[in-house]
């Protein structure tokens, strides 16, 4: 199976990826921690992850209680694909934000990465609870979660839950689009070809 997407949950990154970088001078002190993490927000969405870990490892050492300052360097070490230095950092903004659906969704996947997917479903499942608006993302990961510990019936029924009326509506065409991707990868790995071949066929209609 290919591997699956890992997750881009970085607050103000929506409106922040169709800019580009202005050029700062060379006084960092004239930056705020507001405008710190939105450089650093820009860095990763550049892939640009040294750059990104600098502005966040700036704001922690003005502000050790910015929860997004770690939610952000965690998800630098994700891409990087150092797990145990991404789970670290989540922890600490849940430590600072323990009510942030976000961390726990992110957390979720730093231990599935690990191979450690109890506790991956169980942070799956704290994001779900703690946020019902946007269940659908995180109902993705659990689902993801599921694939990976060959639950594939559990699977199945997470994405299709994650689909249904009212979340789709809220989901939007790109949201469907990664919760079908992830459900095309769970009917390839089970060798349902009908299914996949109807989900293909929606996916065009996306």
């Amino acid at each position: 199976m290919k591997n699956l997407k890992t997750p881009i949950l970085i607050f103000l990154l929506a409106s922040l990826c169709a800019c580009g970088i202005v050029k700062i001078d060379n006084r960092p002190e004239a930056l705020s921690v507001d405008e710190r993490l939105e450089l650093a927000s820009i860095y990763l969405a550049r892939g640009e992850h040294e750059l990104a870990k600098r502005e966040y490892s700036k704001v922690i050492e003005t502000d050790k209680t910015s929860a997004l300052a770690y939610f952000g360097m965690g998800n630098v070490y994700l891409k990087l694909k150092d797990f145990k230095e991404a789970e670290s950092n989540y922890l600490k903004a849940i430590r600072i934000e323990p009510a942030n659906s976000a961390f726990y969704n992110n957390l979720a996947w730093a231990f599935m990465e690990q191979g450690e997917y109890g506790k991956a479903g169980n942070a799956a499942k704290m994001a779900i609870d703690g946020d019902r608006e946007r269940d659908y993302i995180y109902l993705d990961t659990l689902g993801v979660i599921q694939t990976r510990q060959k639950k594939f019936l559990e699977a199945e029924e997470t994405f299709l839950n994650a689909t249904n009326r009212d979340r789709a509506a809220k989901a939007g065409a790109d949201g469907l689009k990664e919760i079908y991707d992830h459900l095309l990868e769970l009917y390839t790995v089970t060798g349902e070809d009908e299914k996949a071949l109807s989900l293909r066929d929606r996916l065009k209609g996306l």
